[in-house]
């Protein structure tokens, strides 16, 4: 017997995981049983239809719930967002979901969304990404979007907003189906400027030139984003990407950045090209240099960070 838990009065910690969505893509996991990998909660989190861009699980078979409060406020320090939560029981198993709530796309029919940012979230921007990798950036009015109507379908639907580590995925949603979980862009044993160029490439731009200076600024980034356990642009107010390779020297038209963390160096680089609006910097014909530095956790993972810039400069004077 499986129990979706909605709402549970009897709970004592401070957030009772209320989130209906989340609940039923708990109850789906537990009836499949086993212990689901990370792509397969966010599968059911997205049947069940969550827009969360990302989801995270805590499960339970001492029936301890004391543990539930405790995980769901470190969660809310790492993802530096309000977090969500559903939960279900199955015979001793107990399974939380819970999600990070900085935005949602709200569907309103006719494939028109409408944002909703979470306190501390603004400058919305709309990335639409169809079957073949093609990116096109949608700009918001009067608080909705529309989807192009001249993208191929399935479509990936992301919504970006600039956080309190700047801009960053805040919800997501599929249109017309889902996409072939298998498309991948290289090898899983290709070094990570040749995934990029094979990008830069399937998509028709021009490649990018390896750059130094760019390298050691993603490479410093990767080994903080590793250390502090968070991908984010700005883990100290203020040093974005920009001023981070200003630090260094380097001043350009264009600063880009692109950040995962994944089991692997294949794994995050596949969750890049799976994200509209990273695939988009990576692909973006205005970058001319770029440099990549990556790192490894204490529990193994990879941290992939790129750089780009258009036309980089040395500055003379500045600090290298």
């Amino acid at each position: 017997m499986i129990v979706a838990v909605l709402a549970a009065p009897g709970l004592a910690r401070a957030q009772r995981c209320e989130d209906d969505v989340l609940a039923e893509a708990a109850a789906a996991v537990l009836m499949h049983g086993g212990d689901p990998t990370g792509a397969e909660l966010l599968a059911a989190a997205r049947h069940a239809g969550s827009d969360a861009p990302t989801v995270h699980a805590l499960a339970i078979h001492d029936g301890d719930e004391g543990r539930i409060g405790p995980w769901l406020e470190r969660l809310g320090e790492r993802l530096r967002a309000p977090v969500v939560c559903g939960e279900a029981r199955r015979d001793e198993r107990w399974l939380v979901i819970a999600a990070p709530r900085a935005g949602r796309l709200v569907d309103e029919g006719n494939e028109r969304f409408r944002i909703e940012l979470g306190p501390g979230f603004a400058d919305p921007m709309v990335f639409v990404e169809d079957p073949h990798g093609n990116v096109e950036r949608v700009e918001p009015f009067e608080g909705r979007a529309d989807v192009p109507s001249d993208l191929e379908r399935p479509v990936r639907v992301q919504l970006v907003a600039r956080g309190p580590d700047g801009p960053r995925p805040v919800a997501e949603r599929r249109i017309g189906g889902d996409e072939d979980p298998a498309r991948r862009t290289s090898a899983d044993d290709e070094p990570l400027d040749a995934r990029i160029e094979a990008l830069r490439s399937q998509a028709h731009v021009s490649p990018l030139r390896p750059h130094r200076v760019l390298a050691s600024v993603a490479q410093a980034h990767a080994d903080a984003v590793c250390r502090v356990g968070r991908a984010a642009h700005e883990l100290e107010p203020g040093r974005d990407p920009r001023a981070r390779a200003r630090e260094r020297g380097i001043e350009a038209r264009h600063v880009g950045e692109v950040i995962a963390r994944g089991a692997d160096v294949a794994g995050a680089f596949l969750a890049l090209t799976r994200s509209p609006s990273h695939r988009s910097a990576l692909v973006d014909r205005r970058f001319t240099d770029a440099g990549a530095g990556i790192a490894t956790d204490d529990a193994g993972r990879a941290c992939v960070v790129v750089v780009l810039a258009a036309w980089p400069r040395l500055v003379v004077g500045a600090s290298r």
